[in-house]
């Protein structure tokens, strides 16, 4: 209750010498952005890396295209590969993996194909919303 009411105190203050006092700072969890998130629930690979990856595959095997756009990784317009960590050959465009996670939260992505969480218990309190955080942008 005493936190409640230094909160007003501050906003009558700010009242009393003309500024405003922006409430929804106040309101709004501090999150991480989906990029920062991506670096945590999968691994991000250029396309050498995508190459050097699939080279171990058999030649009917190997990744091309993202299968979910069907955008060609050779193509310089696709974005970048995205390897999951769920299983070797489920390997999708950047673009693909951030509708993903924009359309679920970032802490219930799950694989398109085997539904595995890729937020898991070593992973999972970095994207949660923090309140603590105080240096941590506001969205």
């Amino acid at each position: 209750m005493t936190s409640d009411r230094a909160v007003r105190h501050v906003q009558q203050r700010l009242r009393a010498v003309g500024l405003g006092f922006p409430e929804y700072n106040w309101l709004a969890p501090r999150t991480i952005t989906t990029e920062e998130a991506l670096a945590h629930l999968a691994t991000v690979m250029d396309r050498t890396q995508l190459a050097d990856y699939s080279s171990d595959l058999p030649e009917e095997e190997k990744i091309t295209a993202c299968p979910c756009c069907m955008e060609d990784f050779s193509d310089p317009d696709t974005t970048d590969p995205v390897k999951l960590p769920c299983s070797k050959r489920h390997v999708l465009c950047f673009s693909c993996v951030e509708n993903i996670c924009k359309t679920s939260g970032l802490t219930k992505v799950r694989c398109p194909w085997c539904s595995i969480y890729l937020a898991n218990n070593t992973n999972s309190h970095v994207l949660q919303p923090n309140y603590l955080a105080l240096t941590a942008p506001f969205h």
